[in-house]
């Protein structure tokens, strides 16, 4: 059975908020707009954009209908820039 690398959860912080920013750029969404209407504050977008926050599934579902996405759409756009990252680093 091959082994296969599983990235830290630090590193799945750093890749879900590279996901939310990327979503709510692609929406011309700023982040002060998508922290009030998530009904966050904007240091803890701030901080989840940045990977130093761990999100609940109810902070990650509110993000997602906000962005107008599902949640899985939010978590897997996420999880390919997760396996990008670990691709290049052992490249």
């Amino acid at each position: 059975m091959a082994a296969t690398r599983v990235s830290d959860s630090a590193t799945r912080q750093v890749a879900f908020g590279r996901a939310v920013r990327a979503a709510r750029e692609a929406r011309g969404i700023s982040q002060l707009a998508l922290a009030r209407r998530a009904d966050l504050s904007r240091s803890y977008l701030w901080g989840l954009e940045r990977g130093a926050r761990n999100p609940t599934l109810g902070t990650i579902a509110e993000l997602a209908a906000v962005l107008g996405m599902l949640p899985s759409e939010l978590v897997r756009e996420a999880e390919i820039a997760d396996e990008r990252d670990l691709r290049v680093s052992d490249g």
